[in-house]
């Protein structure tokens, strides 16, 4: 399929703790079709 990139669309996190943005800001970096696990 094509390529997403979701990169240049603006999250609101006023609402989350630090560790939650730091990890939704980190997750955001993961390239379309690749796979993380901590």
């Amino acid at each position: 399929g094509k390529k997403v990139d979701f990169t240049d669309y603006q999250l609101n996190l006023d609402n989350y703790t630090n560790f939650q943005r730091e990890v939704l800001q980190t997750v955001r970096k993961i390239p379309y079709g690749e796979i993380r696990s901590y």
